[in-house]
């Protein structure tokens, strides 16, 4: 998300936060992560990005307009009560400008201080480092603290399922209240599928093969592989990078230089004499002299 409403935004990152050690809680940005956005996902024990994600956009942004007339339409005139000067506020005069810079300001502190006990940092340290309201791209986000580790959804959710049996299981116990037995934990391997569940087994092959063959298809017949085949076999082929990941590399990188035609090689000294000698001009010998040594000497000394 880019952002949107400051209303709701510290109220869910609290609820987040609030939430850290019942359960593991990651962000994943798998496009931007911005202002309001950035806001909720830093309450997180940890933020995975991908490598075309943005993240950032600490700050408020207020906006005021002015009421506009209809032409010929009434003129609309306010009365604030003179209790209450600075209920309207001009942003056109100083003053007025002034105030609500003061409240923006106000806002941005609750943000940025939010961030910092989030990420586990100094307020000035998100002053400092995360962009001054800037958007930070993937690993240049990673590397200014604004989120732990470059990564793909699928392989951090298999990731996450691996380290905890609970979650293979499809549910996680609560953490105050442990089960009173241990029951006996059915290991479900490939060998438990072929005995048990061979259709199970067969139709997990299948999704999975057409699951990589849809990943490979989509590398290869992608507009950014034109004139980058090479690069773009390799990752198909050779890594397990997501297909989304794999586009985005192909469009950073530069295309490949077109290939010439082999050149044909220039003929040595030897040849070239050769074909510049041309063949001798040797007359056959008449049947009278097939047979007599010293009338073919003496034709071949005259060729």
């Amino acid at each position: 998300s880019p952002g949107g409403e400051v209303n709701g935004c510290a109220e869910l990152a609290s609820l987040i936060y609030e939430a850290r050690g019942s359960k593991p809680i990651i962000a994943y940005a798998s496009g931007d992560a911005a202002s309001g956005a950035y806001w909720i996902a830093s309450a997180a024990d940890e933020i995975v990005v991908s490598e075309t994600s943005g993240l950032g956009s600490i700050g408020v942004v207020g906006v005021y307009r002015k009421p506009r007339e209809d032409k010929g339409g009434p003129q609309t005139i306010e009365i604030v009560s003179s209790q209450s000067p600075f209920k309207r506020l001009d942003p056109e005069s100083d003053d007025g400008r002034a105030r609500l810079q003061t409240r923006m300001d106000a806002m941005a502190e609750v943000f940025v201080n939010t961030v910092a006990r989030n990420r586990g940092i100094k307020p000035q340290q998100v002053l400092e480092t995360f962009g001054g309201g800037d958007v930070l791209i993937g690993a240049h986000a990673v590397n200014a603290g604004l989120a732990d580790r470059v990564g793909a959804l699928e392989k951090l959710v298999t990731q996450l399922a691996s380290q905890n049996p609970a979650l293979q299981r499809g549910f996680l116990l609560p953490a105050s209240q442990p089960p009173t037995t241990q029951p006996k934990e059915n290991v479900m391997d490939v060998n438990t599928l072929k005995e048990s569940h061979p259709d199970l087994l067969a139709q997990v092959q299948t999704d999975a093969r057409n699951g990589e063959r849809i990943r490979i298809q989509t590398v290869l017949e992608s507009e950014e592989a034109t004139g980058r085949e090479s690069l773009a076999r390799h990752l198909a082929f050779a890594t397990e990078m997501a297909a989304d990941v794999a586009v985005g590399m192909l469009g950073k990188a530069p295309k490949e230089a077109p290939k010439e035609e082999p050149k044909a090689a220039a003929p040595g000294s030897f040849e070239k004499v050769m074909r510049d000698l041309g063949n001798p001009s040797i007359q056959p010998a008449s049947n009278s002299d097939v047979d007599d040594v010293d009338a073919m000497a003496r034709r071949l000394a005259a060729s």
